[in-house]
């Protein structure tokens, strides 16, 4: 007689509820780490133009000289995160 080989259903539905609940932890974690990366990104896109204004303000005197595209401060521009 043969043997039947296979995987009972309650052998499937524990795997499909393991898989489940590894999921619903798992991906608000991604989720997570995605707009922490956005923010990380975000901030050192903001580098150039901080340090640029600190040096023209420390040049001129004050914040009122110096603009985007002058004396040294980067033009303003795209990243993915923000609007074009």
């Amino acid at each position: 007689m043969d043997k039947q080989r296979g995987f009972t259903l309650i052998e499937l539905m524990v795997v499909i509820g393991i898989i489940a609940i590894l999921s619903a932890i798992g991906i608000p974690a991604y989720q997570n780490y995605l707009r922490k990366a956005a923010l990380t990104d975000l901030l050192q896109t903001f580098v150039p133009y901080r340090t640029a204004i600190e040096l023209c303000a420390l040049d001129h005197g004050g914040l009122t000289p110096c603009d985007g595209g002058s004396n040294g401060i980067p033009s303003p521009t795209t990243t993915r995160y923000s609007p074009p």
